[in-house]
C-alpha cells in the first residue's frame, strides 16, 4: 500500500482501533445513563400520579425506598462514567476505567428500568 494511503503509522492499526474502542465504550456508558435518567423521571412522575389507598404511591414507604435506590444507582453510575470520561479527555490510559463504566452502567440500566416497571 502506498504510504500516502496510510491512516497512521505502519503497524499501528491495532492501537488505533483499540483507542477507538475506548470512546465507543464511553458512548455506550453515557447512553445507558441517559436511559436510566429517563426511566427514573418516568418512575417519579408515575409515583406522583398513580393513586393507591387514597394517596399517590410515591408517599408509600416501599415505593420511596425503591425510588431512592434507583436514584443512588443512577448517581453512582454517572459518577463512575464521568470520572472515566474526564480521564479519557485528559489523555490518561483508561482501558480499565472505561471498561468498568460500560459494564456497570449496562447492567445497572436493566436493573433500574426493571425496578421502574415493577411499580405499575
Amino acid at each position: 500500500m502506498p504510504e500516502e494511503n496510510l491512516l497512521g503509522s505502519e503497524h499501528e492499526g491495532f492501537r488505533l482501533i483499540m483507542a477507538n474502542f475506548q470512546w465507543e465504550r464511553l458512548v455506550m456508558a453515557l447512553n445507558a445513563i441517559g436511559a436510566m435518567a429517563e426511566a427514573l423521571e418516568r418512575a417519579l412522575t408515575y409515583a406522583k400520579e398513580r393513586i393507591a389507598f387514597g394517596r399517590p404511591i410515591g408517599t408509600h414507604q416501599a415505593i420511596r425506598h425503591r425510588l431512592a435506590d434507583m436514584t443512588a444507582l443512577l448517581h453512582s453510575c454517572r459518577s463512575l462514567t464521568y470520572d472515566a470520561l474526564r480521564r479519557y479527555v485528559d489523555g490518561d490510559g483508561v482501558t480499565r476505567e472505561v471498561t468498568i463504566a460500560k459494564l456497570v452502567t449496562q447492567r445497572a440500566a436493566y436493573e433500574l428500568i426493571d425496578n421502574g416497571r415493577r411499580m405499575s
